[in-house]
C-alpha cells in the first residue's frame, strides 16, 4: 500500500520563514513611511503585538498576522513542500 508523507521542516526552517514573513512585513511599512504605531493603528492591531511580528516572536495569533498581510494586500499560501511514497 502506497501512503504519501509529506517532508516535516525542521525548527530551523520554521524559524527562517518566520524571519522572512517579519522583514517582508517590516520593509513594506518602512516602504510606506510608516511607523509602527501608525501602522497598526491603520491595520487595526495593538502596537504590542506588532512590535512582536516585525521581531519574529512565534506565539502570536494567526489570524492577526493574516489580517496585517491582508492589509498589505499579501496573503499566506499553503503548499506541499515535497511528497514521498512510503511502501507499508
Amino acid at each position: 500500500m502506497d501512503k504519501k508523507v509529506s517532508k516535516r521542516r525542521t525548527e530551523k526552517e520554521i524559524m527562517t520563514q518566520s524571519s522572512e514573513l517579519s522583514q517582508f512585513i517590516r520593509k513594506r511599512r518602512k516602504e510606506a513611511g510608516l511607523t509602527q504605531e501608525e501602522f497598526s493603528l491603520r491595520v487595526g492591531v495593538g502596537i504590542s503585538f506588532f512590535k512582536r511580528l516585525e521581531t519574529g516572536d512565534d506565539k502570536l495569533q494567526f489570524a492577526k498576522i493574516l489580517q496585517v498581510l491582508d492589509y498589505l494586500g499579501a496573503e499566506m499560501v499553503p503548499r506541499m513542500i515535497q511528497e514521498e511514497k512510503i511502501d507499508e
